[in-house]
């Protein structure tokens, strides 16, 4: 698994380099996708990842294990598909 702090680091980092480069060419009509009623949104889960990372570091540091949520709050000015950005 993890021999170090540095090699979970080194993951982490991997996994959000690729999540970036992703997130570049993905359009607003991308993000609104889901695959049914009731499902969460490309754009749901990509708002999903932060807090999924942050909660198990904030537990074992704090102790305290809150999901931040991923809302649209969280979505800055992809919130949604008619805001212009990236629209297509």
């Amino acid at each position: 698994m993890f021999s170090g702090v540095q090699d979970f680091l080194n993951l982490q980092r991997g996994f959000w380099r690729r999540t970036l480069r992703y997130l570049k060419v993905l359009s607003l009509r991308d993000l609104a996708w889901s695959p049914g009623a009731g499902k969460f949104t490309v754009g749901k889960v990509l708002r999903h990842l932060p807090a999924a990372q942050v909660m198990p570091a904030e537990g074992a540091v704090g102790g305290t294990w809150n999901h931040g949520g991923h809302g649209p709050a969280f979505a800055g000015s992809w919130r949604t598909p008619t805001s212009g950005r990236g629209a297509s």
